[in-house]
This record gives structure tokens, C-alpha cells and sequence, in this order.
């Protein structure tokens, strides 16, 4: 299962797609299955720049106590935010939703996220990280591009100063 989920423009909030509107509770976002794959809500919620930041895929799953729960523990975080006490933010508020949020375990990355990301850096979204190869030749940071794109100076020759 997925869900849609992004940040609203206007304050930051991490808000949750459903059915044409952004809900700030995980537990009200609409689900998405291989039967419904959910690819024109993402199309419609990527339309919407005016409204929230690079909306994506986050993988769902059930929760051993019941419930859904995304599996990154990043999402579960935004999902639940902010974490900085537990009478603060939605986790304050409790209930069914919240505890499944809680019970969740694992830290894996959304493939949605992993897209993003991808997406954002330029890379070829046709690979997934267990296919992914790494190559001594290939950029791996902002700087490493930057360095490709300029020609390298030659090295400085020391001088000595006569005085």
C-alpha cells in the first residue's frame, strides 16, 4: 500500500493526500494499491505547487497491534510531528492511529522517497537501490559535479621571494 503525502506551502505542515484535498492526519490519507496505483492523484497532487512542496509516494503497511503505519521511520516521524515531546504535536493527541504509528518498527526508505530523491539530483529513476551499481567514475556529491564541470587548475608552483 501507499499513500501521498507533502509539505504544505503556507507553513510547513506535513499533510497527507485524499481524494483531492490535503488532510493533516496520516490516518485520513487516501491508500493506494497495485488495483488502484494511485499515478493521476500523484500527477493532480504535483500540480498543486501553489499549495505543497514535491508530493510523493510513501509505502503503508499494517502494524502487528492494527493499524497502518508508514514504513520509514521518517515518515513515521512527520507522520506523528513534531516528536520534540509527547504532549506536543499530533502525537499528543493519541488514540488508534497515533498508538499504530508508535507500535511501527523499521527504517527503511519509501521507494517514493528514494524517487524524489533521484528525481531532485538528476539521477535515472530506472534503477532501484538494490540494482544500483556504484562507479569510481560516477559524480557522488554537489561537489564532485562541480569539480566535473570546471577543467582543473594547474597546480601552484612555490616561489621564492628574494629579500
Amino acid at each position: 500500500m501507499k499513500a501521498i503525502t507533502a509539505n504544505r506551502l503556507s507553513d510547513g505542515e506535513v499533510v497527507f493526500w485524499n481524494k483531492g484535498q490535503w488532510l493533516e492526519r496520516f490516518a485520513d490519507a487516501e491508500l493506494f494499491t497495485d488495483d488502484n496505483p494511485g499515478d493521476d492523484a500523484l500527477t493532480s497532487a504535483q500540480s498543486q505547487v501553489t499549495t505543497v512542496v514535491e508530493p510523493y509516494f510513501i509505502d503503508v503497511t499494517e502494524v502487528p497491534t492494527g493499524g497502518l503505519a508508514p514504513v520509514s521511520y521518517r515518515e513515521r516521524l512527520r507522520a506523528l510531528g513534531p516528536t520534540n515531546v509527547p504532549t506536543h504535536g499530533k502525537q499528543a493527541e493519541g488514540g488508534p492511529a497515533i498508538e499504530a504509528l508508535l507500535a511501527a518498527t523499521g527504517a527503511a526508505r519509501s521507494t517514493g522517497r528514494v524517487a524524489l530523491i533521484r528525481r531532485k539530483s538528476g539521477a535515472s529513476t530506472a534503477t532501484t537501490p538494490s540494482t544500483a551499481k556504484w562507479s569510481p567514475t560516477a559524480p557522488t556529491s554537489s561537489a564532485s559535479r562541480w569539480d566535473a564541470a570546471w577543467p582543473a587548475r594547474s597546480p601552484r608552483t612555490s616561489s621564492s621571494r628574494s629579500g
